[in-house]
């Protein structure tokens, strides 16, 4: 039986924490028969040894190489391109975001085609975050909305759900290789038409995170002065051909 679901966690360099990430990932109820994709980013310690350990006795796994660290949007299409669940979700390394949500988020994925996690909604608990880190979540997370024009309160969460159907128009059109890929894929679904819902999550900030308060910030912004331009020819409907996200010239092949 073909799994319902796939997770794709990108990872760069996380051999301190995706071994414990992967055990609660797959004794997760709802994830029992997941397909889980592990898509290494250029790592340089044992990530993709820890993963391919963890993942050795599990159906469908997958541990995707790549030969360089080219970043968390192009590690997620990658992983996008062997998706074979209904349902597709994206989770950080970290687990930042509790596994709590993993229910509403796949109930919701029955009628909704992207569902968001969100840290700002009534119900989301938030803890653990530096006043540096709460700072740049503000000063991004306005401007994210009202440049893009989205009407999601949390863009930047990394934990997102997608029906399996809608994976191949909207991940073509993907172009940003780094974190941007947040803000830019729901810029690329609310321009298709797509229903995009929000669930409130529970979050607690994670030491060793890959964002860099200072440098990351200044990439993301010069990326929101350009995705509007970039996607101004995404389609207002879901194109009926050419479903997969290999056909984009920027999705990375298996």
């Amino acid at each position: 039986m073909p799994p319902q679901v796939t997770v794709i966690i990108p990872a760069f360099n996380e051999e301190a924490r995706l071994g414990a990430t992967l055990d609660r990932v797959v004794q997760h109820p709802r994830l029992d028969g997941a397909q889980i994709v592990v898509v290494d980013d250029g790592s340089t310690d044992a990530t993709v040894a820890i993963s391919e350990d963890r993942l050795r006795d599990i159906p469908f796994a997958h541990t995707l190489r790549s030969p360089s660290n080219k970043g968390k949007g192009a590690a997620i299409r990658k992983g996008m391109v062997v998706a074979g669940g209904d349902k597709v979700l994206f989770m950080d390394a970290d687990l930042a975001t509790s596994l709590d949500a993993i229910d509403p988020m796949l109930d919701r994925l029955d009628e909704a085609d992207v569902v968001v996690g969100s840290r700002n909604l009534n119900g989301s608990v938030v803890t653990g975050r530096s006043r540096g880190r709460a700072v740049m979540h503000r000063a991004f997370s306005g401007p994210a909305r009202q440049i893009a024009g989205l009407g999601v309160s949390d863009p930047q969460c990394g934990f997102k759900g997608f029906r399996r159907e809608i994976v191949g128009p909207l991940f073509r059109y993907s172009l940003f290789d780094g974190f941007s890929i947040d803000v830019e894929i729901l810029l690329i679904a609310q321009k298709m038409g797509l229903r995009i819902e929000e669930i409130p999550v529970v979050w607690h900030a994670v030491q060793g995170s890959k964002v860099r308060v200072l440098r990351d910030p200044l990439h993301m912004a010069a990326d929101l002065a350009r995705v509007r331009y970039r996607h101004r020819d995404v389609p207002r409907h879901v194109p009926a051909a050419s479903r997969d996200v290999g056909d984009h010239p920027r999705a990375v092949t298996a």
